[in-house]
């Protein structure tokens, strides 16, 4: 099993659903986890196992959920942006930046 400790720094709620990655193929789902997380709030996830231990991508919500304000990003080969993001640390931080940083460099996108 895997962890990760995500921390929500948004003065929202914010729904959150990973993607698990099936082997090592980023574009192969093993799995999903989801979690809600207030404002300000953290929590432990454990996922995966010794095959599937990489997060393949992450859907965002903010709440009250509204479909407009869906992110949806993905890992789309080992060492790019989103991989390091996601795999490549212990704490993945939800903060504004970082959406903003991610929607500029087209690895989050609105969910439509």
């Amino acid at each position: 099993m895997n962890t990760r400790i995500v921390e929500n720094q948004m003065n929202m709620s914010v729904q959150i659903t990973l993607f698990i990655q099936a082997g090592s193929n980023t574009n192969d789902l093993h799995g999903t986890v989801y979690l809600t997380l207030p404002p300000g709030d953290s929590q432990s996830v454990t996922y995966g196992d010794l095959r599937n231990s990489f997060l393949s991508g992450m859907k965002l919500s903010p709440l009250p959920y509204d479909p407009t304000d869906t992110y949806y990003c993905r890992v789309k080969e080992r060492g790019d942006d989103m991989d390091t993001w996601l795999n490549h640390s212990h704490t993945i931080e939800v903060t504004p930046d970082c959406l903003q940083r991610m929607e500029s460099a087209q690895l989050f996108k609105r969910a439509n």
